[in-house]
Parts: structure tokens; C-alpha cells; sequence
């Protein structure tokens, strides 16, 4: 493949690529400054929402935000920062909410948050 095609094709497969963990992992080591080293999503929520922050429904760079202000608020580098957060909290785990009434059925274990 050469020319025009070959350029949109590499594209194609690199938006494809940044979109898997791998792809973040490679984008945060190559850009420590814009981006965290949370590469699995189920781990950004967690973290995000031990910092009383609302995650977004989806979206593996959306959050970097939160995670690059807290270090620049510490002055410190992001990995130090995150770092932090996994030695204060711990690994991520996941919750149950039981006997709520959120407007969901009362005690419905069934009704999960992480």
C-alpha cells in the first residue's frame, strides 16, 4: 500500500491502537506530562471517585485532567501523585449499596456501584 491509502489506513489503526490499554500505556510513557498511568478504566473510576469526582460514562483520556491537576496542585509529577493514591487507597475494589432508597428498591443487592 503507498500514497493516500496507506496514510489513512495508519491512521485508522492507530486511533484503533490508542483506544486499548497498550495504546494509553504507550501514549503515557511517551507523554508523562498529558497523561496518567491509570491505563485500565475500572481503575481511573475507582481513584476518580475516591477523590469525590464524578467519572465519565466512558473514555480512557477524558479523566487525565483530574489526575494531572492533583499532581500540579502538589507540585509534584503525575506518577508520584498517582502513586500516592495507590499506597493511601489501596487497590481498587468494589462496593455494595444495600438498604438505599435512591429510588431503586430498598436493600436490593443487586444495585452495584465501584
Amino acid at each position: 500500500m503507498h500514497g493516500k491509502g496507506a496514510k489513512q489506513a495508519s491512521i485508522s489503526e492507530a486511533a484503533a491502537t490508542a483506544d486499548t490499554i497498550w495504546g494509553h500505556k504507550y501514549l503515557a510513557l511517551m507523554a508523562p506530562t498529558l497523561l496518567d498511568d491509570y491505563h485500565v478504566e475500572s481503575f481511573q473510576r475507582f481513584y476518580l471517585l475516591k477523590l469525590l469526582r464524578l467519572p465519565p460514562e466512558s473514555g480512557r483520556y477524558r479523566v487525565a485532567g483530574v489526575f494531572l491537576a492533583g499532581a500540579r496542585h502538589l507540585e509534584i509529577p503525575t506518577l508520584w501523585f498517582t502513586t500516592l493514591l495507590n499506597a493511601h487507597f489501596g487497590r481498587p475494589y468494589r462496593c455494595w449499596r444495600i438498604g438505599t432508597t435512591d429510588g431503586g428498591p430498598n436493600g436490593d443487592p443487586r444495585r452495584q456501584v465501584s
